[in-house]
């Protein structure tokens, strides 16, 4: 599904370079991107013909037309996401947020970009990134203010794992968010619940099939939230 492919470029690739840049814009505009000349898109992105070809072509398609259709397919008709119940304990700590920033490892990360597509026509947005060397630098690339609220997502590796070297300078970050007034949420595998204090959702199961579907299922819940709200 190229919609997939879109996300999964969008969580993974440089910011700065053109892949990111097309992949935003096609995504932002997936409405209404069928409608769209090759040549305003150009213009507007500044970038060659052949760029965009090659982009395409990158993709598995043969031309630019192709991804138009394509998206436009799969956009009017999309598979339908239930509504689970609304979470008041979960509300409470996304209410008022503008954005979700999701900072995890590839194989934590990988369940949950199909949920990036749909939060995308939700009243919270939500931004996944794969963990980067400095942490804070790549919040700081994201603009991060205390507006939105940042999840940490971790399947195969607990907190303490975090703090003992598994991610850099989780601690210092940790304290940097706080001190910053922008509300963090750990999800995730649990061996230190004193210093989480409530930021923290666990996820322990010992089946990593579970782990996975109880991950998802929070999100589902998130969602679910939103839903409700919008109805």
């Amino acid at each position: 599904m190229i919609l997939e492919q879109l996300n999964m470029l969008e969580s993974t690739t440089d910011r700065e370079g053109y892949t990111y840049l097309i992949t935003h814009y096609l995504l932002e505009n997936r409405h209404s991107i069928i409608e769209y000349k090759v040549n305003d898109i150009l213009e507007e992105l500044n970038i060659s013909k052949s760029t965009l070809r090659r982009y395409s072509i990158d993709l598995g398609y043969k031309n630019f037309t192709a991804v138009q259709y394509q998206i436009y397919y799969e956009v009017s008709t999309g598979p339908h996401y239930r509504s689970c119940m609304s979470d008041e304990e979960l509300w409470s700590k996304l209410e008022g947020k503008k954005r979700i920033v999701v900072l995890g490892d590839e194989s934590s990360i990988a369940p949950l970009l199909v949920y990036k597509q749909i939060f995308r026509d939700t009243i919270l947005p939500i931004d996944f990134q794969m963990y980067q060397s400095i942490p804070m630098k790549q919040l700081m690339q994201l603009n991060v203010t205390s507006d939105d609220i940042v999840f940490f997502v971790s399947l195969f590796h607990s907190n303490l794992g975090f703090e003992l070297g598994y991610f850099d300078e989780y601690i210092t970050l940790m304290k940097s968010l706080e001190e910053r007034g922008i509300d963090h949420l750990y999800i995730g595998k649990v061996a230190k619940k004193k210093e989480l204090h409530e930021n923290f959702i666990e996820v322990n199961d010992k089946c990593i099939a579970d782990r996975i579907h109880h991950l998802c299922m929070i999100f589902e819940n998130i969602y679910g939230i939103l839903d409700n709200i919008q109805k």
